[in-house]
């Protein structure tokens, strides 16, 4: 499902904190499922939350955060946070 949204990007260009959306991660530049934590007007990037991996990129410029299909509101989240 990624791989034909990246096919055809469209960049999200109305993503707020808490959208669910499709990201590149900057050190291996594939995209992976995430969540957006914050924008920064001034460089027109975004920190992401990847929610497969529960890992941060807080770099991501906008023309790589792409749309969220809806197939994939069906597969939950594969990191889980813990509390200890």
């Amino acid at each position: 499902i990624i791989g034909r949204v990246t096919e055809s990007p469209e960049p999200k260009s109305d993503a707020h904190p808490g959208d669910l959306v499709i990201a590149r991660f900057t050190d291996d530049e594939t995209f992976y499922r995430a969540r957006i934590q914050s924008f920064d007007e001034e460089s027109k990037s975004y920190s992401v939350y990847f929610i497969d991996f529960g890992n941060v990129d807080e770099n991501v410029s906008s023309e790589f955060v792409l749309s969220y299909p809806d197939e994939l509101k069906a597969i939950d989240p594969l990191a889980r946070g813990y509390l200890l």
